[in-house]
């Protein structure tokens, strides 16, 4: 979420700000003996540029950096159903510049002030046939990347349309190196597997984010997407050994259809980070530049932390999710985590498998779940008031196994009882591919339903953690943005966008580890241990704390850090 304070004209008006006029350059003013219509634009130093060009009535982009090229011309446009490709016999409309200057406020996360500035083109084409459908690309060019996006104006010839493709493609100049995990495995875990690292040119079909690094090492790039609302998410199609061109992949509905939309409509950001160190990939503001302002009239209540939890025991047989002899979520083990949070400074807990739903297959019975009722061996309320008294925040969990209507029908008497109980902070779950209905987990219906969360949470003042969706990244500044997409990551394992070529030469910690209280020991280094052995979780804790509570140095003009911020040092 690019949280951006709300500011009187008053206010604005005092705020470090420059904002430079318009200018439109009419299709005349372009090299009329050219064989394509082709327009440029640089980022503010000059190191980035993307021409947009008509080539035999395909409009294509490419991007250059230093005066070398990243990537080739590359198609834009889409395929629908029903209708004629948004694609062929193209021709320049006109085109628009701005250029933006301005700092803006994150009441929270790692970056406090965010320099916004970019020079901006958008490029408006139609078909030169009878109907005249038109859209247009706009382009941000940013010192650190570029973010670019479809705007599909209303229109007598266009209305309510079903995308089956978007044919955007990102064309590598050289076979660039890719650290990357599956987007079409079928298995439920493939966002928390360890990456794979192979040549660009090899891809099958990956998530995004996808980071990659040129073959000479000069840069490193990120392809991933911004502001996604009402759009299904991307991920790219590899080139299995035919080449070395990404090709845009949308999450579908149940019947196949991508998106369904009504024109006037816009698609979220395609974003290209770029940087010379993957260091230099974060904190990245690049996202939260395209993403709009935050409309939250206070975000007060909304507190990053780290936390333990009520978790990994069922993963390791310890204890169980549902009822019975081993059940884990019961009222003297959530106020014995409360305790090793409170003595360890750690700001919450985390309880799964407290409420009623959780017997039997519980990903098979999604519709079991209830959201207010608990296990008889777990109070709610007198855990809520431990937590208070020992200033913990008891983070209350929700798993809907993909049953989006079940949990929708409970969402506001749910958010409502925790409100009541003085709970702000709520993990969802969705651990399944397709939802009961079988669209898929990252599809526009998804998408709805996260956001659909998210306001209703707003709306109770409750902080939601999102951790099986990528929300946070994609549409932030008016949601919730979490401290990492998956915390840190043990060596040889992926680790949001950024970061990847460094971890494999990592031997970094996992702040999930400190989720089960026995792992905190198993995973303490031998040097923090010293030769006489931590064997207590909260000697081991101790020994913990300083490399997960360590400030990240990020270091650019661009992204003032937040002082205070101790976030953990990624490896």
């Amino acid at each position: 979420m690019r949280a951006r304070s709300l500011e009187s004209p008053g206010k604005r008006a005092q705020a470090d700000r420059r904002i430079y006029l318009v200018s439109r350059v009419l299709p005349f003013a372009l090299c009329a003996a050219s064989a394509q219509a082709q327009v440029r634009v640089a980022s503010p130093d000059g190191r980035n540029e993307v021409t947009a060009e008509i080539h035999d009535g395909k409009l294509y982009y490419s991007l250059r950096r230093d005066g070398r090229a990243l990537l080739l011309p590359s198609l834009l446009g889409f395929e629908l159903r029903g209708a004629p490709p948004l694609r062929d016999g193209l021709h320049l409309v006109d085109t628009t510049r701005q250029a933006i200057d301005e700092m803006w406020t994150q009441p929270w996360g790692e970056v406090a002030r965010v320099r916004d500035h970019h020079n901006e083109l958008k490029v408006s084409v139609a078909e030169t046939a009878s109907t005249g459908r038109q859209f247009a690309v706009v382009f941000r060019l940013f010192n650190d990347g570029v973010g670019f996006r479809y705007e599909v104006p209303d229109q007598p010839s266009l209305k309510d349309f079903e995308i089956t493709e978007e044919l955007t493609e990102f064309a590598l100049a050289d076979n660039a190196r890719a650290w990357w995990i599956v987007s079409n495995r079928p298995r439920l875990d493939r966002s928390e597997q360890l990456y794979s690292s192979s040549p660009v040119s090899v891809l099958d079909s990956v998530q995004t984010p996808l980071t990659l690094e040129t073959r000479d090492g000069r840069t490193f790039i990120v392809i991933h997407e911004a502001n996604l609302v009402d759009y299904a998410r991307m991920n790219l199609r590899g080139p299995r050994m035919e080449g070395r061109t990404l090709h845009a992949d949308l999450a579908p509905w149940a019947d196949g259809i991508k998106v369904r939309g009504r024109t006037p409509f816009v698609t979220p950001w395609r974003t290209i980070q770029l940087a010379e160190r993957a260091t230099d990939l974060a904190p990245s503001v690049l996202g939260l530049n395209l993403n709009p302002p935050n409309v939250l009239p206070s975000t007060a209540w909304i507190k990053p932390m780290k936390y333990v939890g009520i978790w990994w025991g069922m993963h390791i047989g310890t204890m169980t999710w549902s009822s019975g002899p081993k059940h884990g979520a019961t009222t003297a083990n959530a106020k014995r985590y409360i305790d090793f949070a409170a003595a360890n400074r750690l700001g919450g807990v985390l309880v799964e498998g407290w409420n009623v739903g959780w017997d039997g297959d519980w990903i098979q019975n999604r519709n079991a779940f209830s959201f207010t009722q608990a296990y008889p061996d777990y109070d709610l309320a007198a855990v809520a008031r431990y937590a208070h008294e020992k200033g913990v925040k008891l983070i209350v969990h929700n798993e809907t196994s993909g049953g989006i209507e079940n949990y929708e029908r409970q969402l506001d008497s749910a958010f409502a009882l925790y409100h009541s109980l003085g709970l702000d902070a709520v993990k969802t779950g969705y651990v399944m591919d397709l939802t009961s209905e079988g669209h898929s987990h990252w599809g526009q219906y998804m998408v709805r339903h996260y956001r659909k969360v998210i306001e209703t949470a707003a709306k109770y003042g409750i902080m939601p953690h999102l951790p099986e969706h990528d929300e946070s990244r994609r549409r932030a500044r008016t949601g919730v943005q979490r401290v990492g997409r998956r915390g840190g990551q043990p060596t040889g394992a992926r680790d949001d966008s950024v970061l990847h070529a460094a971890a494999r030469r990592a031997h970094g910690l996992h702040p999930r580890h400190l989720r089960h209280l026995a792992r905190a020991w198993h995973r303490q280094s031998e040097a923090a241990r010293g030769p006489s052995g931590a064997h207590h979780p909260r000697q081991a804790a101790r020994a913990l704390r300083g490399p997960l509570l360590a400030a990240s140095d990020g270091g650019g003009p661009p992204r003032e850090l937040r002082a205070p911020a101790r976030l953990p040092v990624h490896p």
